[in-house]
């Protein structure tokens, strides 16, 4: 079972993980702007979310764990950037990764604009019991 949750609350960060966001490079120039979802008026809502593959020997291995991913969200709702900040497992980190490159999005507005979002998910592998 992959469980997959956007919390735009807190850009999905919760508990004791931590990442260095100022490290997230975020643009091409001092033009490109990007918001954070507690900035807008409208965070992005995920229209199309393709399920990671849960690898078999890491399934039957009883490997399981959340994947966090840094991403951004342009005006057109596709995503870039994606990076992974915490992983259990680096194959569920590029199974999860794969998932993100296809989502799509209703990109987050400010001012009745579409905008780049800075987007932190959490993607959940689990073994049902």
């Amino acid at each position: 079972q992959i469980s997959m949750a956007l919390n735009p609350g807190s850009g999905g960060m919760s508990g004791t993980a931590s990442i260095d966001l100022a490290s997230f490079e975020l643009s091409d120039s001092l033009t490109d702007v990007v918001f954070e979802i507690t900035d807008l008026d409208e965070a992005p809502e995920a229209i199309v979310q393709i399920a990671p593959v849960y690898p078999s020997k890491l399934k039957k291995a009883g490997v399981q764990g959340r994947v966090w991913i840094l991403f951004l969200v342009d005006e057109n709702g596709l995503t870039s950037k994606q990076r992974v900040t915490e992983s259990p497992h680096d194959e569920l980190a590029e199974s999860a990764l794969k998932a993100i490159r296809q989502w799509k999005f209703k990109p987050g507005k400010k001012d009745g604009k579409a905008v780049k979002t800075r987007v932190q998910i959490p993607l959940a592998f689990s073994v049902k019991t």
